[in-house]
């Protein structure tokens, strides 16, 4: 019923997620994909609760903790969403949901959120995170890391920046973000 659901159209799809939670009312899978069908159809109160409840079923399903830090995000929890993805960090994770990571940006959005909320120092080490669970310098962090130092205009955490954004296009010359950024 799970792999059913993967490729239903969504109301489908959390029909077939509840009947998994009927036999298995543990299966965090099956509460994290169907709070996440929810969140995209509107149904953002009983999508909380699905993702929450996965978490607390399952703290170390990995896909849980992305897709709660994007609704946490949308909600205006930057602190929330930077917790779930540090602790995404340091879980096995299947390569698409690093994937998912990249190219939503959600990281960047996140600590770019806790940087506007005065948590500066809390976007650099959510940031920090990123770079170390990914064991390779990563332009993308690295820009976003160093496009914070850079508008504090704090003269020395601007040139800590632009020394970051130094790193970064060394890092990935391609990266539009870190040339952007670096300009």
């Amino acid at each position: 019923m799970l792999a059913e659901a993967a490729v239903a159209p969504p109301d489908e799809a959390e029909d077939l997620y509840g009947k998994v939670l009927e036999v298995q009312p543990s299966n965090a899978e099956a509460l994290a994909y169907r709070g996440w069908s929810r969140w995209r159809t509107g149904g953002r109160v009983a999508a909380r609760s699905d993702l929450d409840e996965a978490v607390a079923v399952d703290p170390v399903y990995p896909d849980v903790r992305v897709f709660r830090a994007s609704v946490r995000h949308a909600d205006g929890d930057h602190a929330g969403a930077a917790a779930d993805l540090v602790a995404f960090d340091g879980l096995d994770a299947p390569p698409i949901m690093g994937d998912l990571l990249a190219a939503s940006r959600l990281r960047q959005r996140i600590a770019a959120g806790l940087a506007e909320d005065g948590e500066l120092l809390a976007a650099l080490e959510l940031l920090d995170s990123g770079i170390e669970a990914a064991g390779v310098p990563s332009a993308a962090l690295l820009a976003e890391r160093g496009w914070l130092l850079a508008t504090t205009g704090v003269p020395e955490l601007v040139e800590r920046g632009l020394a970051g954004l130094d790193g970064a296009v060394a890092a990935d010359a391609t990266d539009p973000y870190a040339r952007a950024y670096r300009a």
